[in-house]
């Protein structure tokens, strides 16, 4: 009887994660605010003003700041780096 109970246990963990499911995502608000994004070419620093002032949020290639100059460049065109 406690081998059946052991295994009916091990069993049940084992199939546990299989029952989990996902959580809906949130669709995002209309009103959500739409932030100003400044690259400055010579160094490629990125900066974000947020309510709070500018802040700094990393570095684009050299490339990457002169086509954003020319404003030939798409979000998935960017090759940003992330600052840490």
């Amino acid at each position: 009887m406690k081998l059946i109970t052991s295994s009916l246990f091990a069993a049940m963990l084992l199939a546990a994660p299989m029952v989990s499911h996902a959580q809906a995502v949130s669709e995002a608000k209309a009103d959500s605010p739409v932030y100003t994004v400044f690259v400055d070419t010579p160094t490629g620093y990125t900066f974000v003003k947020l309510p709070d002032g500018w802040k700094f949020v990393g570095a684009v290639t050299q490339e990457d700041a002169r086509l954003v100059q020319a404003g030939a460049v798409s979000k998935a065109q960017s090759s940003a780096k992330q600052s840490s």
